[in-house]
């Protein structure tokens, strides 16, 4: 569980060191810095708080940074509540793009010296605006205290300074990365032919030579050396080079790969300014000697060698033929990363800003906050189910509030949620443009008596009146949680009005390789986390427990039918044919399952089972015969139960016949069509062998279903205790944020 540290109302948070950053950033491995920052001083003794702030203009990836995140994880680095004083002795902006617009509401932070890091400057590698100097200096100041110092993170970032600011501002030490890695003992001078040369891939061109044919200077082709990339290969290049291998970064590690290299190849485009050059500095630490542009010197010195591309090979040619010069690199890296790049000189540094660590440390007392979770009517659980369970792993900090169109409001109760109730407008006899008008009122009415810091949506349909109440919201965060696999010929008005969310959340599904929805085209915005299931393993009963629970005898087969609610199927003949066939078997023991919403019964003879939610008790069964709809899929799955999937195949369903597919693909499951009614009786005989279940069942275990439960209550957690930087872009905020100074 992360460890967060929320304050009540005036109670100040005080922290040795403040850094402030978007833990979306991309920039050149600002968060790898402050990782390894972080880790050296808590380590030294110090506290170190974050305050999470959200930047539009920020080049942003979706996921924070796994090191950041595994720091307030294990509580070296605390969460901090923007919406609380905090008091820093050091406080350290990431990046300038942090201040490229205003805070929506007042932060309270009293620091006592101030920094800017500055790790690449106004402008990238293509000539395109990154900030704007002045009026990132501007807001820093406004927010920190008016004597911000800028400070470049390398000799190369500063070399371009001074044409941007004037030199009293600009810090007079650089801000270098820490690498904590020490240099592997024992490695090989040999340098056989072929020599082993590369270098970390990059999608970003600027981060490549500045065209092909120096590329292929810098990564020559031919018998002399091997050239091994890891990750994404150049956009430029068209056709690899014979002697070329790329190592997707899944199949191995940073540090495995970089001790393999001989050498470590860098060469960006020339208008590129280097910042940390965390690669570059781990390739040292590696070991392998990094062959790199002159303008690395000031950083590096003799632990490394210098040229153009051209002269790649004869410079790897000449350490072949001179070994000692080879150890010469690699005792002057030892030298380097020790005196400018170790922890201990990071915290040396530190203790010269601010002295040793402070004795006081934050308290931990927590607030409440409201999070809504608000879901579509729906005509089964899915929406509902997958709320609770992102809910029920929140914080204890955090308090949820359901408001929902599910007639399913009793299993919020049940769960302890307050909940909140508006019925869709089947259920109404009212004209639809007035139940979206209402709908818009209630919702922002809701938002702002629960005072909700997010606002997390579950359905597949945005009504307009939903989008009205979010444009209406911008001091709420606002997220779509969105499950894959529409129909390929719909959802495009949901998708186009879905821009009004600022993060949509998409659970994972296992048959993602045949989906041909709509959302695969749409996943710029997209944080994806594991399949969402309402229970753990360790909650769900043992085979012994639930049968017991069950009622069913202790050795006999066990079958349980789920087709679903029964309000969207074409034929219920169908499923009662399947009912039927069950029916006969007197040595099975059959029990069908249904829905809390359930429109009818159906079944007549089978023994029905009314409980929820049904995956605490899979564990009872030997096999299902169910509907492969999102939630029942994956706990199915999960459990390895052998199955006959009855894909629903009613228009305004999910692609559930895309995942029975897929199931009958890799063989962890059967096929029955309505379209198909001749192939039940075959197809359930093949259920009821025993060798064909074993076979199902072994096919279901090379798929690993993990829980994504915890990964979205824990994004929602950091949404709350993140700040917006995006005042200047919204002109109807100033009334509320008028209202909220005074």
């Amino acid at each position: 569980m992360p460890v967060y540290v929320v304050h009540h109302r005036g109670v100040m948070q005080r922290f040795d060191i403040l850094y402030l950053s978007d833990l979306r950033l991309t920039a050149d491995d600002v968060h790898t810095a402050l990782s390894a920052q972080c880790r050296a001083l808590a380590g030294a003794g110090y506290s170190v708080g974050l305050l999470s702030l959200w930047s539009p203009a920020a080049q942003a990836r979706r996921a924070v940074h796994p090191e950041v995140r595994s720091l307030w994880e294990t509580g070296q680095l605390a969460l901090v509540d923007p919406q609380r004083p905090i008091e820093a002795r050091l406080a350290v902006a990431c990046h300038p793009v942090l201040f490229a617009h205003q805070p929506q509401r007042r932060i309270r932070i009293t620091c006592y010296r101030s920094l800017l890091l500055v790790p690449e400057g106004p402008e990238d590698g293509l000539g395109r605006p990154r900030f704007d100097p002045s009026v990132v200096l501007a807001n820093a100041n406004d927010l920190l205290g008016d004597d911000v110092k800028l400070v470049p993170v390398s000799p190369q970032v500063r070399n371009g300074m001074a044409d941007v600011w004037t030199g009293d501002v600009i810090h007079e030490v650089d801000w270098a990365g820490v690498v904590d890695a020490d240099l592997v003992g024992e490695r090989s001078l040999l340098l056989e032919t072929p020599s082993s040369i590369g270098r970390i891939g990059a999608s970003d061109p600027s981060l490549w030579p500045d065209d092909p044919y120096q590329l292929l200077h810098a990564y020559p082709n031919g018998t002399d050396v091997a050239v091994r990339i890891l990750g994404a290969l150049p956009p430029m290049i068209d056709e690899m080079p014979a002697n070329w291998t790329v190592v997707p970064a899944s199949r191995q590690s940073e540090q495995s790969f970089l001790q393999s290299l001989d050498c470590y190849v860098y060469f960006h485009q020339s208008r590129h300014v280097e910042g940390y050059g965390y690669p570059v500095l781990k390739a040292l630490a590696a070991g392998a000697v990094p062959i790199l542009p002159s303008s690395f010197r000031a950083q590096l010195d003799g632990a490394a060698a210098y040229c153009r591309p051209k002269d790649v090979l004869r410079l790897v040619g000449e350490m072949r033929q001179d070994k000692k010069r080879v150890g010469r690199f690699r005792e002057a890296a030892q030298a380097v990363l020790r005196e400018r790049f170790s922890p201990e000189k990071h915290r040396e540094d530190v203790r010269t800003l601010i002295g040793s660590p402070g004795t006081s440390r934050s308290r931990a007392i927590r607030r409440k906050r409201r999070v809504i979770f608000f879901s579509s009517n729906g005509v089964g659980l899915g929406h509902l189910t997958r709320q609770i369970a992102i809910a029920r792993r929140c914080a204890d900090w955090i308090e949820p509030v359901f408001v929902t169109m599910s007639q399913a409001v009793s299993i919020l109760e049940s769960f302890g949620f307050l909940c909140e109730y508006i019925p869709h407008h089947r259920h109404l006899p009212c004209d639809i443009t007035q139940w979206n008008r209402s709908l818009a009122n209630e919702v922002r009415e809701l938002a702002a008596f629960y005072d909700a810091r997010v606002l997390i949506f579950d359905g597949n349909a945005i009504y307009p009146g939903l989008e009205q109440a979010l444009l209406g919201l911008p001091t709420c965060w606002r997220v779509w949680c969105r499950r894959a696999m529409w129909r390929a010929e719909t959802g495009a008005a949901s998708i186009e009005r879905g821009q009004v969310f600022d993060l949509v959340l998409e659970p994972e599904d296992l048959a993602k390789q045949f989906d041909r929805g709509r959302t695969q085209r749409d996943r710029h915005r997209t944080q994806r986390v594991g399949p969402i299931r309402l229970l753990d393993q360790t909650e769900q009963l043992s085979r012994e427990k639930a049968r017991k629970e069950l009622g069913l005898d202790e050795k006999g087969l066990a079958i349980l039918v789920q087709l679903g609610s029964g309000n969207t199927r074409a034929s219920h003949d169908f499923c009662e044919e399947i009912c039927a066939y069950f029916e006969a078997q007197s040595d099975v023991q059959t029990r069908l399952l249904e829905w809390p919403i359930s429109a009818g019964e159906g079944g007549p003879g089978l023994e029905r089972l009314r409980t929820y939610p049904i995956s605490r008790l899979l564990h009872a069964f030997d096999a299902t015969v169910s509907a492969p709809g999102y939630n029942s899929f994956h706990d199915i799955l999960a459990a390895r139960l052998p199955s006959v999937f009855v894909p629903n195949e009613n228009p305004i369903m999910d692609d559930q016949l895309a995942r029975a597919h897929h199931a009958a693909v890799h063989g962890y499951g059967l096929v029955i069509r309505e379209s198909d009614p001749y192939k039940v009786r075959d197809t359930l005989d093949q259920l009821l062998d025993p060798v064909s279940r074993r076979g199902l069942r072994s096919a279901a275990l090379k798929f690993r279903v993990q829980n994504g439960a915890e990964d979205a209550a824990r994004l929602l957690e950091q949404l709350v205790l993140t700040e917006r930087c995006d005042q200047d872009h919204r002109d109807e905020l100033l009334p509320a944020l008028a209202a909220g100074a005074a």
